[in-house]
């Protein structure tokens, strides 16, 4: 559930000349799967991959550690307050977010992002390992902004912008999450999502 964790799946590139390119994917994510292995000093990367608060988590989704573990980082105080307010513009969703540091020194190594996302996607897949199969995908990438800038040296950011929504996303199924991460290590210091809204 959204109050225990926010997935977000950044679909990669590097797999296009397997026979299917992913619809999905964007040599920005891929990039920054690249980012993310430089710091936690991986020597590979390898999809599907699940990080979990930054760090590479091998266990299944259904492993009890991997439950035990989410508890243990829900427990750990808020490092930053975010307000996020939406409303759709045209053809698009301007999203208006404030954010604050707990602590003013933490702003220095952090980026903060704004994602849309999409649940309920499929993939025929017609070559390749998975031939033959249908995938199922939630919690897609399909936009992302960042990392924005601060406007102070306390940490305080207040970010206006309109994000563009393809006339082939489900607006249903699209989500509006914001996260703010450690630009050192990849840890979240704060993150939520909310549902596209349905009015102008």
């Amino acid at each position: 559930t959204p109050d225990r964790v926010i997935p977000v799946a950044f679909h990669v590139d590097y797999w296009d000349q397997l026979g299917w390119p992913d619809r999905m994917a964007k040599a920005q994510f891929s990039a920054r799967q690249r980012v993310q292995a430089q710091r936690n000093r991986a020597d590979v990367i390898y999809t599907p991959q699940l990080l979990l608060n930054g760090t590479d988590y091998r266990p299944s989704f259904a492993d009890v550690r991997l439950a035990e573990r989410i508890d243990e980082l829900n427990r750990l105080p808020a490092a930053a307050d975010l307000i996020l307010r939406q409303r759709l513009v045209g053809a698009g969703v301007e999203v208006d977010l404030d954010l604050r540091f707990a602590k003013p020194a933490l702003a220095a190594t952090a980026h903060t992002y704004i994602a849309i996302t999409e649940n309920r996607l499929q993939s025929a897949i017609k070559a390749g390992e998975n031939r033959g199969k249908l995938l199922h995908h939630d919690f897609v990438v399909r936009e992302l902004a960042g990392p924005l800038p601060l406007i102070d040296a306390a940490g305080r950011l207040q970010w206006k912008s309109a994000m563009a929504l393809a006339l082939d996303w489900k607006r249903s199924d699209l989500l509006v999450v914001a996260f703010v991460q450690d630009a050192r290590s990849g840890e979240v210091l704060q993150a939520l999502q909310a549902p596209l809204c349905t009015r102008p």
